[in-house]
């Protein structure tokens, strides 16, 4: 085969495997129902100087959440609201990404034509980018028993953080009856930037790879030369 007609195989073969993979993609994420949120972002320098930033506004009709009342909120509703911010420069495909949970607390619930309101910011590097933001609700659970298969919702909260550092996490999951020497079940690792000195992350958990039972959750949060880690129950459940 001359070389003109293997370039011309591989591309058709190139283009083939882009169609398949632009095409096929059943990672899809999964939605109870759909909200209709008005969001704007912008692109803007830091006036003391540094690095700029990404700032997103969005709008969210209060009518299509859910809240809860809890008794320290002091009769307040309150709308847990995970945010997710990914950024992909076009020029060289680098990621600036956020993933965060906010809760608003409203002296009663929303209702008609009024709507949720929130801003997040994180900071990026000039050049242009395509941006994708999800905006979903995470109903907080009180047992922590999750099904087999299923997906938890895991929610913490970092105070003492120093703005533009870099912090190292990992979950890790242990069944309840390992010893200190067993590895984990599960173990996930995600870095992130502090974009303040306090920050509400929430992380989606997949349950496919363990069995029903009880597990230790260890959190472990590691900046410069601090670590910080937290121990949770969590129930996988038939």
């Amino acid at each position: 085969m001359n070389s003109t007609a293997r370039i011309q195989r591989l591309h058709r073969n190139g283009l083939d495997a882009i169609t398949e993979a632009t095409t096929t993609d059943d990672n899809a994420r999964p939605f109870a129902r759909a909200f209709a949120p008005t969001v704007q972002i912008y692109g803007l320098d830091r006036a003391s100087g540094g690095a700029g930033r990404a700032v997103v506004a969005f709008a969210i009709p209060g009518a299509q959440l859910e809240y809860t009342t809890p008794p320290e909120a002091g009769g307040r509703a309150v709308y847990p609201v995970r945010v997710e911010v990914m950024l992909s420069r076009r020029s060289d495909g680098a990621r600036f990404d956020l993933d965060t949970l906010r809760r608003f607390a409203t002296a009663a619930p929303l209702t008609g034509e009024q709507y949720l309101t929130g801003l997040v910011e994180l900071p990026v590097a000039p050049g242009r980018y395509v941006a994708t933001v999800v905006l979903s609700t995470v109903p907080l659970h009180p047992l922590n028993a999750y099904p087999k298969g299923g997906t938890a919702e895991v929610y913490y909260q970092l105070a003492g953080l120093k703005s533009g550092a870099r912090y190292a996490t990992r979950l890790e999951l242990f069944g309840a009856e390992d010893d200190a020497k067993k590895p984990a079940r599960l173990s996930i690792d995600f870095e992130t930037t502090a974009t303040d000195t306090r920050a509400e992350v929430s992380r989606s958990l997949g349950l496919q790879n363990l069995a029903p039972g009880r597990y230790r959750v260890r959190l472990t949060v590691r900046g410069g030369d601090e670590t910080a880690s937290a121990v949770a129950w969590l129930a996988v459940v038939k």
